[in-house]
C-alpha cells in the first residue's frame, strides 16, 4: 500500500522551527494549494487549500514563499476537542525545495 503526497504552494505564514525532546529539530508550515475549475457558465472558480505540514528537518521559509514537499497523510485527533483534523507528515530526508524572492533554490537536508 501506498501513503504517499507531494505538495507544491505557498506558505500563510514563516515556518516555525523547533526541537523535539530527543534533540531533533522540527519544522512546522502552513501551506497553500489552490486548483480551479469552470462552472456552468464557464466562468473560472478557484479554491484555495490549506495544509498543516510537519516536516522532521530545519527549514527557514518566510511567508509567501513558495515550497514543494513529498510526504505522508497522517490522520490525527485533538485530545482537547476530540476532533479529527488531517495532518501532512513530511518524510524525513527528503528535499525542500523553496523560491523566494524570484530565485529558486534547492536545499539539501542534513542526513
Amino acid at each position: 500500500m501506498i501513503n504517499k503526497v507531494t505538495l507544491v504552494g505557498r506558505l500563510g505564514s514563516d515556518t516555525e522551527t523547533k526541537e523535539a525532546k530527543n534533540g531533533k529539530p522540527f519544522t512546522k508550515l502552513n501551506l497553500a494549494t489552490t486548483s480551479g475549475y469552470y462552472d456552468n457558465n464557464k466562468k473560472w472558480v478557484e479554491q484555495t487549500y490549506w495544509h498543516a505540514v510537519l516536516a522532521w528537518w530545519k527549514l527557514e521559509a518566510k511567508k509567501g514563499d513558495t515550497v514543494y514537499v513529498e510526504g505522508e497523510i497522517n490522520y490525527t485527533e485533538d485530545k482537547k476537542t476530540m476532533i479529527k483534523a488531517y495532518m501532512v507528515k513530511v518524510l524525513t530526508g527528503a528535499k525542500a525545495n523553496t523560491q523566494s524572492n524570484n530565485e529558486a533554490e534547492e536545499k539539501e537536508l542534513p542526513f
